[in-house]
């Protein structure tokens, strides 16, 4: 690789350390920007080293201190001198755009790293490496590429306020009471106002206590009362497994006829109505298998794009691939990095998650936010934690249609429990109100 034809905008790095030199006020605003190796030339390096090493210890920056500096380091005569510093200085007095130096040069400088990283991909995968390997070594290294570049501005709080009321008043609460988007359960949205943008919502349980289903819920209500647009990741199941068991839940044809197609005609008719709301609805599926963060985000960046995105579905999170010396770091690394993915595309992550076996050693089984499996990073990073709950999966003399949703986390509002009724056959929860006597809404 030719270093010299490296993407680089050397007038905007000299501009840079002029006006650090010339108005040490800039350094702070520069230094929360960009770092020693965002710069292309290796004499201004150590320039803005020796200015980071001044203001470091509170001493002034200036001509003087800059070259005593660089002198008692022995890097002066390298990088051109006291003669050299005092041009810098001089250039940054009629140039006051500061700012957009800086975007430049961090600009040319993510451009050097993703040209270095595809070098460094291209020998990973020309060695004798597992395909796999290399797309996580791939994907990893542009990850932190972007991740990086992404970094929020601190703020007035009066800024902060004027900003969110300005909000509020725009997006004024709905006539349903709730700031969020609909779950469909009356009772969960009094309980966490439905789901909010930007959270990271866990939805934790034992096998076969009803995660997936519950999960696939939220999606159809979202979609269909809400009008979100959802994208579903299943690790486990099919897309048809997935879609057979929505169908299900819409129509409230029984699952097992579904998959057998033994139904009536008045099953047939309650299956094309449900097939209707589907049609006009914005739900997407993915059964990528083990699939990483790294490629959630490309495929959801691109949907937002094309289509709008609301809601992201995970079922389930141990299934997903990432990065870490064991497991227990990489659950840690992919509840981190989805809690950014619902920062970055500003819509509500869904992970679910297995608990650990521990419900089932206690005399009372009801799951508590310690038996989340793998990793306690996943607690720290959610929002919201649920954790389904049936006495029934324990004791088989107690209502089968009995639920409990525990909210045992809610960071911006109330915990406790939410009942629920369940009705396996069509895979389905709805408010205590019972099924029985709800109007199915197409």
């Amino acid at each position: 690789m030719d270093y010299k034809s490296l993407p680089s905008n050397i007038e905007a790095e000299r501009l840079i350390l002029g006006n650090c030199i010339y108005k040490s006020d800039n350094i702070d605003f520069v230094l929360e920007k960009i770092k020693v190796n965002d710069f292309f030339d290796v004499k201004h390096q150590r320039i803005f080293s020796a200015i980071y090493e001044l203001h470091s210890e509170s001493q002034k920056v200036d001509t003087i201190t800059l070259n005593d500096r660089l002198s008692r380091k022995g890097e002066l005569v390298t990088v051109g001198g006291s003669v050299f510093i005092e041009d810098l200085a001089n250039e940054a007095l009629t140039a006051i755009n500061i700012s957009s130096y800086v975007d430049i040069v961090k600009s040319k400088s993510v451009l050097r790293k993703l040209i270095t990283t595809a070098s460094e991909i291209t020998e990973k995968a020309s060695g004798n490496v597992d395909a796999m390997d290399a797309v996580e070594f791939a994907e990893r290294l542009v990850y932190s590429i972007s991740d990086n570049s992404d970094r929020s501005e601190v703020e007035r709080i009066s800024e902060v306020i004027d900003k969110g009321l300005k909000y509020v008043k725009e997006n004024p609460i709905p006539k349903n009471g709730i700031s969020g988007l609909d779950t469909g359960l009356v009772a969960l949205n009094r309980k966490i106002s439905g789901f909010q943008r930007s959270d990271l919502v866990l939805l934790a349980a034992r096998p076969s206590m009803g995660k997936t289903a519950l999960g696939l819920n939220f999606a159809m209500n979202a979609a269909t009362f809400g009008k979100a647009k959802v994208c579903l990741f299943s690790l486990e199941m099919s897309k048809w497994q997935l879609a057979s068991r929505m169908l299900a839940a819409k129509s409230l044809v029984e699952l097992n006829r579904i998959k057998t197609a033994d139904f009536d005609e008045d099953d047939w008719g309650a299956i094309k109505e449900a097939i209707k709301v589907y049609k006009n609805s914005n739900i997407f599926i993915d059964d990528t298998p083990a699939i990483s963060v790294m490629e959630i985000r490309s495929k959801c960046r691109r949907l937002k794009s094309s289509e709008g995105l609301d809601i992201i579905v995970i079922d389930y999170l141990q299934l997903m691939s990432g990065h870490g010396e064991n497991r227990q770091q990489e659950v840690s690394n992919i509840s981190r990095d989805l809690k950014a993915l619902a920062r970055e595309l500003d819509c509500t992550v869904i992970a679910l998650s297995q608990l650990s076996r521990e419900p089932d050693k206690r005399t009372n089984h009801k799951p508590l936010m310690s038996d989340l499996r793998e990793s306690g990073a996943i607690e720290q990073d959610a929002d919201i934690v649920m954790l389904i709950y049936r006495e029934y999966y324990y004791d088989k003399s107690k209502p089968e249609n009995e639920a409990t949703v525990i909210v045992a986390k809610h960071r911006n509002g109330e915990v406790g429990d939410v009942n629920l009724f369940w009705k396996p056959e069509v895979q389905l929860f709805t408010d205590v109100a019972g099924i029985d006597d709800m109007v199915i809404q197409y």
